[in-house]
């Protein structure tokens, strides 16, 4: 539904978008669906502090994924990562929140954050 809007004009002005545009569109729609999805998943388990906190990885995936394309990162880029790689850590280490109830199981405690990460990396 978010490209629906750039469809619709095309087409409005005669335009039909190619297969390729399609394609771009479902890739776009599919990690919409991922980070939005599992960002909402992920704060229904885990407490919505923690939630937010983790979502902000991705400041730091974006790089990594960018080079691991072979795109060519700045330092200033990898710098900048780092910078929010120690604040997130910082603001880790005063969240006094385990994200499950007492007596929840290591994976339970685990799942909510690992989703909100999933996001993150989806973002």
């Amino acid at each position: 539904l978010c490209m629906a809007p750039a469809a619709a004009q095309l087409l409005s002005k005669g335009k039909n978008p190619s297969a390729s545009q399609w394609l771009t569109s479902l890739e776009m729609a599919i990690y919409n669906l991922g980070s939005q999805g599992l960002f909402a998943a992920g704060v229904y388990i885990t407490d919505a502090s923690l939630a937010a906190f983790l979502t902000q990885a991705s400041i730091i995936v974006t790089p990594i994924i960018a080079a691991s394309t072979g795109e060519k990162v700045s330092k200033w880029n990898w710098a900048g990562g780092a910078v929010a790689l120690a604040g997130i850590g910082l603001l880790g280490l005063s969240q006094q929140t385990t994200g499950v109830d007492s007596g929840g199981s290591l994976e339970q405690s685990l799942t909510g954050p690992l989703l909100c990460l999933g996001g993150a990396v989806s973002w």
